[in-house]
């Protein structure tokens, strides 16, 4: 006779209320306290993330994703961390490095959507599509987004908005192919539908006594200093634009919560990462010690700490356009060893 099991009812349960309490407790940081669930989100869990989130796009995929990926998304993201090196010590007159790393965005994007075509169109037109709104938004004319004319800044904010909603994909990817609407449907609810609500104003609305503008993290500044992170500029000036960025920072806040908490939880014994990150308690305390001192520079220097960090956030952030792709496009990536369509392309 077989041991006898737990039921997951019980465990199902409290994850489930420790996630509506999360998600609760983000969008309540978010309209009350926006400006310090921005920056002291940022300072002190930025770093630890995007480590996290490289760490998991390496054991999830870097063994069963084609080579092929790799390479076409690896020597676009080479230029990227050459142009974001070169504005940390060099001021530009013109948008150039803007316009050049979403070229080399869109080639990394387009690369992918080539490589899933085969299997599944849909989800390569998906991606092509992507990659050609990123080149025309490097045309000042551009691309026209709900009335707004979108040029080489506005398309990258929408990138970087855009990118708060990755672990969406991750729980799509993660789902068995015949429940991967369901999860979308689900966990939709949870990454867009809590913004939403927060962007509706109803919080605000409700909150409005207990709503604090100035409270921050060490050096930042005003909340007008940061309002270009998410906004556009005709946005900022908008009647609504704290309630935008308020929900902006709700999906930071998720995004964080779920790539800290989730992501690594999620990993199987058939999630071997290609690189040596180490064991996990010494990669948890060397990573612990780095983004500390990150902090630390956040609270002296925010705007310098927020440029350094940019080059880091930003691998993480275009290099997963790419894999995320391809994850979803290639048939068995899901499973322990990657395709054998796939490998033949490496």
């Amino acid at each position: 006779m077989s041991p006898p099991t737990a039921s997951p009812g019980p465990i199902a349960g409290v994850v489930g209320v420790v996630v509506v309490a999360y998600v609760a407790a983000a969008m309540l940081a978010a309209t009350v306290l926006p400006l310090f669930a921005y920056t002291a989100s940022l300072a002190c869990f930025g770093l630890a993330h995007v480590v996290v989130e490289l760490r998991y796009v390496d054991a999830r995929f870097g063994r069963r994703l084609p080579r092929t990926i790799w390479l076409f998304a690896g020597v676009p993201l080479l230029g990227v961390v050459a142009l974001r090196g070169a504005r940390l010590f060099t001021s530009f007159d013109s948008d150039w490095p803007i316009r050049a790393e979403l070229v080399l965005v869109a080639t990394m994007v387009l690369a992918g959507a080539v490589l899933v075509w085969r299997w599944r169109p849909a989800v390569g037109g998906v991606g092509g599509v992507g990659g050609v709104a990123a080149v025309f938004g490097v045309i000042t004319a551009g691309l026209i987004v709900t009335g707004v004319v979108m040029a080489p800044i506005e398309t990258l904010l929408l990138l970087a908005i855009g990118h708060n909603f990755t672990p969406l994909g991750f729980v799509v990817e993660r789902a068995p192919p015949g429940r991967r609407w369901l999860a979308l449907l689900l966990g939709g609810m949870v990454f867009l539908g809590a913004p939403l609500l927060v962007a509706s104003g109803l919080l605000s609305t409700v909150l409005a006594d207990s709503i604090t503008l100035d409270a921050r993290f060490g050096s930042a500044g005003e909340l007008k200093h940061h309002l270009g992170v998410y906004l556009w500029p005709a946005w900022q000036r908008s009647d609504v634009a704290v309630q935008l960025f308020s929900a902006a920072v709700c999906a930071q806040l998720l995004h964080y919560g779920a790539v800290l908490i989730w992501l690594p939880r999620s990993l199987t014994d058939a999630d071997r990462p290609a690189l040596p990150w180490g064991h996990p308690a010494v990669f948890g305390a060397v990573l612990g010690v780095i983004a500390l001192g990150l902090a630390g520079h956040f609270a002296v220097d925010f705007v310098g700490a927020r440029a350094l960090y940019g080059l880091p956030a930003a691998i993480h952030a275009w290099l997963e356009l790419p894999v995320l792709l391809v994850a979803l496009g290639l048939p068995g990536v899901s499973a322990t060893r990657a395709p054998t369509g796939a490998q033949d392309q490496s």
